[in-house]
């Protein structure tokens, strides 16, 4: 015969983890690493634009290499 006791506070599922899963996880770094991607293309096809048009965009031409470019060509 089997005894089984419960108490009065029966919160069962109530509680969760605070930590993230493995694919969400995967995820967040998947877009973490597309964005940084997305950037550095973008950074290059500012690289092409003239000083004055950098300039009147907000942008130092010092400081978009220091993030860091990469040239995309079309195929």
């Amino acid at each position: 015969m089997a005894y089984v006791s419960a108490s009065p506070d029966l919160s069962i599922g109530t509680t969760r983890s605070t930590r993230k899963g493995l694919f969400s996880r995967a995820l967040d770094r998947l877009i973490e690493a597309r964005t940084r991607e997305a950037q550095r293309v973008v950074n290059g096809y500012l690289l092409t634009l003239d000083d004055q048009t950098l300039a009147e965009l907000g942008h130092d031409r010092a400081a978009l290499r220091r993030v860091g470019a990469v040239a995309r060509t079309p195929l």
